[in-house]
């Protein structure tokens, strides 16, 4: 996993009950780098593709504004640790790993897509199907084995 760019948008109204945002978000091929000089202990100073803002983007492990928060991770080691919350760990895991603290094989390891369908998209692991072959245009089907009429 790599960072590529951050965005940052406003919620506006925010005494009203409910806010919704929605955004069209293009992840750029390349990491956007800007220069930017605001200190951050165990991080990089970054700024938001959008806004002059600058932010300390933390290495695994860290927090704070200024990523000089230690945190007591849980998550495997070829995760993120995002942060701790009420002594649990919130995880982001990479494509071949889920669960809590992305210690469980993503259910594409054992997917039975074919060769031709190339791609598996996992999951929630809570609901009944675990994952879908996402086909080439050629193909049709849960398991990309049929051909398209």
């Amino acid at each position: 996993m790599s960072y590529h760019a951050s965005w940052i948008f406003p919620v506006l109204f925010t005494f009203l009950p409910v806010n919704r945002i929605s955004v069209l978000l293009t992840i750029p091929a390349t990491p956007v780098t800007k220069k930017c000089s605001k200190y951050c202990g165990h991080g990089q100073c970054m700024s938001y593709i959008n806004d002059e803002k600058e932010f300390c983007l933390c290495k695994s492990g860290w927090s704070g504004d200024y990523c000089t928060t230690a945190l007591n991770c849980s998550c495997s080691s070829d995760s993120l640790c995002l942060s701790v919350i009420h002594n649990r760990s919130i995880c982001l895991c990479p494509l071949h790993k889920t669960g809590l603290r992305c210690l469980l094989p993503s259910a594409c390891q054992t997917a039975r897509c074919t060769d031709d369908s190339r791609i598996c998209v996992p999951f929630d692991v809570g609901g009944q199907k675990y994952y879908k072959c996402e086909c080439q245009e050629k193909f049709v089907n849960d398991g990309c084995d049929n051909p398209k009429r």
